[in-house]
């Protein structure tokens, strides 16, 4: 036992000695109250050093317990210290609970007060109003006075709407040079858009925007996915679908040149390290949106490729929704699907009946133009107006088991072919890609013109006439009946117009057209700062301007000479 810190008065050996001593005298009254007779040791007989004491174990345990009253003492201590200092504190918190109270209830009393005053005061402005009237408060015009010439909106001349149109193009093109120049420069030689044999991945979509994304997975099962190169910045987007909706994430390069995901911290070296990891892993964490279909692009990439020498990498689909595709059927009683070998047998040696391919034979749809060549389906859709969507189908070879057809869609001004076939029994393909359909040839073109399909550029053009065949027929009076949609006039009313998108293939636009009343007047004074807030779509807006322009020069007077 060290002593050395001990506050003890005089000499810490003598002290020392006295309490050994009491420890003896405490030692002997137990052994006599628990009738011990065998005697240990006395400290009386120990040597007291300067510094130290040596003492037995169980000696330790009799100085415990003697100090031990102290610790109780000390614990009771630090109790009441504490329940002083939590009411001391308490008080405090409880006087300024007391104070915002009555602060509250105060702000609450004016707040009625005010609320009253305003409310009165509001009644009285509304009772003068009344009083007044319209007329004095200039909301209607006096009785007898003239109202005020509006001015009339500045109409463009051709010359400026060309220019505007011009510069529009020149502006978009500027952006997406920039990019594939970039993308040339330092992507391209990355080699991580295609695979070893020079085929390219699935995947790759090129230089598309985000709408044209959201048109290619829109109705795709979920975990669907493409990357493409943004539109507006250098460098990609990874676009999937996921619960439903269609998501984009941007895809960013790390100090060392590799690829990432947004709000995703794993690294590739390659776009391929990156779909393969993805196909494994969520893209977002905590999250079950993993990649697993890619959509196969069928436009153009927007580099400097040819699509003559472009080649797709096969994959094979995994998604549910095309194998619950293939095993839906039809509802027309006269589709392929329907015949019986019976029938099938008694046309062997015959071409495949239109009966079985088309719902109705007679009319046969306007779109169906039979057997014509690539140039003259061209032909035709040049003199029928180059319309973003405008298509027709020609028969390329009918045999007994199965039907060749082509698809030709012109899509900004170019003309693209996609074959269309079918076997007596199976589904419909396109360019060698099976769809969910094995009807009617109607129920597929039908759904291109509803929705946006991944196999063509964009959809195609609702059900209309043709501008080669709208003519214009003078009246006795000097009025005008039209065989079909005409060229927008002054005098053309809403209906008219909508007529007229339709027949210069921008029946999206109708009901944007229709709910802001743009009849033939307000259509061609309408200036390009008022299409754009009606059309969002860039090529929309140039294509309108184009139709525009055509429609102001040729003007009112030209109709032709059929009675």
């Amino acid at each position: 036992m060290d002593f050395t810190d001990a506050k003890m008065h005089g000499d810490p050996a003598e002290a020392c000695t006295i309490l050994c001593q009491k420890i003896e005298v405490k030692a002997a009254q137990l052994r006599k109250e628990q009738g011990l007779r065998t005697l240990t040791s006395r400290f009386s007989k120990w040597l007291i050093a300067k510094r130290v004491v040596f003492l037995k174990y169980w000696q330790l345990d009799l100085l415990g317990g003697m100090l031990l009253p102290f610790g109780v003492a000390a614990l009771k201590i630090q109790a009441f210290y504490r329940g002083h200092m939590a009411r001391k504190r308490y008080a405090v918190i409880k006087a300024k609970y007391e104070a915002m109270k009555a602060e509250v209830a105060q702000f609450l009393e004016k707040a009625g007060t005010r609320s009253d005053k305003l409310w009165s005061n509001l009644n009285a402005i509304i009772n003068e109003e009344m009083k007044k009237g319209p007329v004095k408060l200039g909301l209607l015009p006096k009785p007898g006075s003239k109202p005020k010439a509006q001015p009339k909106p500045k109409i463009l001349s051709e010359a400026k709407i060309i220019k505007q149109m011009k510069k529009a193009e020149r502006d978009m093109s500027k952006v997406k040079k920039k990019i594939v120049k970039w993308w040339i420069k330092s992507e391209e030689r990355k080699n991580c858009h295609q695979n070893d044999q020079g085929e390219f991945y699935p995947w790759f979509h090129g230089v598309i925007g985000r709408s044209q994304a959201d048109d290619y997975l829109q109705d795709r099962p979920d975990g669907t996915f493409l990357i493409r190169i943004s539109e507006h910045a250098e460098g990609y987007a990874l676009d999937f679908k996921n619960d439903g909706q269609v998501r984009h994430f941007k895809m960013l390069f790390d100090h060392l040149g590799q690829y990432q995901v947004q709000d995703n911290d794993e690294a590739f070296a390659s776009l391929l390290d990156l779909v393969e990891y993805f196909q494994k892993n969520p893209v977002t964490e905590d999250g079950d949106d993993i990649l697993c279909d890619p959509v196969p692009f069928q436009h153009d990439l927007g580099l400097h490729f040819d699509p003559k020498d472009v080649k797709i990498a096969k994959f094979e689909a995994k998604s549910e929704k095309r194998e619950k595709g293939k095993k839906r059927g039809g509802k027309h009683s006269k589709s392929v699907r329907h015949a019986n070998d019976d029938e099938l047998a008694g046309r062997s040696r015959e071409p495949l009946s239109y009966e079985l391919i088309f719902e109705k034979v007679d009319p046969m749809p306007d779109w169906w133009k039979g057997a014509i060549d690539r140039r003259e389906a061209e032909s035709q859709l040049t003199t029928r107006g180059l319309a973003h969507g405008r298509f027709l189908v020609r028969e390329k070879k009918r045999s007994p088991s199965r039907l060749e057809c082509a698809l030709t869609v012109c899509f900004e001004r170019a003309f693209y072919h996609h074959l269309l076939e079918r076997k007596v029994q199976g589904s419909w393909k396109i360019d060698g890609h099976e769809i969910d359909f094995n009807d009617t040839l109607e129920e597929v073109i039908q759904n291109f013109q509803k929705k946006k399909s991944h196999f063509l550029a964009g959809k195609l053009e609702t059900d209309g006439p043709d501008m080669a065949t709208t003519t214009m027929k003078k009246k006795k009076g000097g009025g005008a009946a039209a065989d079909g949609p005409a060229r927008p006039e002054e005098g053309s009313s809403v209906d008219d117009v909508a007529a007229w998108l339709v027949s210069i293939g921008m029946t999206q636009h109708i009901g944007v057209f229709f709910k802001a009343k743009f009849d033939g007047k307000k259509l061609l004074q309408a200036s390009e700062k008022q299409l754009r807030k009606l059309m969002k779509s860039e090529d929309d807006v140039i294509m309108m301007m184009r139709a525009l322009a055509q429609a102001r020069v040729v003007g009112s007077t030209q109709f032709s000479d059929e009675a």
